[in-house]
């Protein structure tokens, strides 16, 4: 158990044990293996701002609200992959692999991906997780459906 002495105005006060918590944190000084490769799984449902799933399979999926709300689902999914891709980035990640894995892999819009970033997208991937290798540090995930929309 550690011990911490406070003071307050110039009195000592007396030794109060310091709490434990069950939070795990690194300490910076350890050791430790830098993340340098990240593989991103992605997926439309469970993005913040969509609470229903992809209109494309909806009765209104060629009307005017069907094919906006498609493209506002992809602009919220494209944005939340951004901002994960800035904090990876800040952080030190070198090589980031995006998987598009919702659907039939054509949701994230890729002419607005922050650059440096690999996307692989369309019917042709050849399995789930397409690219996954030991040559990543990390798997990550963006979005992920929930059991019930």
């Amino acid at each position: 158990m550690t011990l911490l002495k406070t003071r307050t105005k110039g009195i000592r006060q007396k030794l109060v044990p310091k709490k434990r918590t069950a939070v795990a944190v690194a300490d910076p000084k350890e050791n430790t293996v830098p993340v340098k490769a990240v593989y991103m799984m992605t997926d439309l449902e469970g993005v913040a701002g969509v609470e229903d799933w992809d209109p494309r399979h909806r009765d209104d999926a060629t009307t005017a609200k069907g094919v906006y709300d498609r493209a506002e689902m992809q602009r919220l999914l494209t944005g939340e992959v951004n901002a994960a891709v800035e904090g990876l980035f800040a952080a030190g990640v070198k090589e980031i692999l995006i998987n598009d894995a919702h659907g039939a892999g054509r949701t994230i819009l890729s002419e607005e991906l922050l650059a440096g970033v690999k996307l692989v997208q369309g019917v042709s991937r050849p399995c789930w997780l397409p690219g996954l290798s030991t040559r990543f540090d990390a798997l990550i995930q963006v979005g992920k459906a929930p059991r019930k929309c």
